[in-house]
C-alpha cells in the first residue's frame, strides 16, 4: 500500500493536465467513481497537492529507499497517451523508481488480457 501511495504522491497530476492534456479537463480526485459536479463527489484527497518527499518517505517505509525498476506500458493505439506517460515516467524518476516505457502496437483490450495474464 504504501508503494501505491508513494506514486500517487510523486506524480503531478495538474502537469499532466496542462502539458498533455493542453489543460482541457481537470485533475480527477482519487478513487471515486462518481463525476464531479454530483453531489456525492469527493472534491479533495490526501493527494491533492504533490508530495515529493512524502512519496520518497513512503518508499523508505516500504523498504525501497533505493527505488526499484518497472514497466510503463501504454497502449500505441492512442498517441495521447504518451505524453502522460512520459510525465509520469520522470515524475516516478525523482523518487528513485526508473519506469521503462513500452508502447505495443496494440489495442487496449488484448493488452488488458496481457496485464492480467501475469
Amino acid at each position: 500500500m504504501r508503494v501505491r501511495q508513494a506514486f500517487a504522491n510523486a506524480i503531478d497530476k495538474q502537469a499532466i493536465v496542462d502539458l498533455a492534456l493542453f489543460g482541457t479537463g481537470g485533475v480527477a480526485a482519487e478513487n471515486t467513481p462518481v463525476p464531479g459536479g454530483n453531489v456525492y463527489a469527493v472534491d479533495s484527497t490526501p493527494y491533492d497537492v504533490r508530495d515529493v518527499e512524502r512519496a520518497r518517505e513512503l518508499l523508505s517505509e516500504a523498504g525501497l529507499e533505493g527505488g526499484f525498476t518497472f514497466d510503463l506500458n501504454t497502449t500505441s493505439t492512442y498517441d495521447f497517451l504518451r505524453d502522460p506517460a512520459e510525465i509520469v515516467q520522470a515524475n516516478l524518476a525523482e523518487i528513485g523508481m526508473q519506469g521503462y516505457e513500452h508502447f505495443p502496437n496494440t489495442s487496449y483490450v488484448s493488452l488488458r488480457s496481457t496485464w492480467l495474464d501475469r
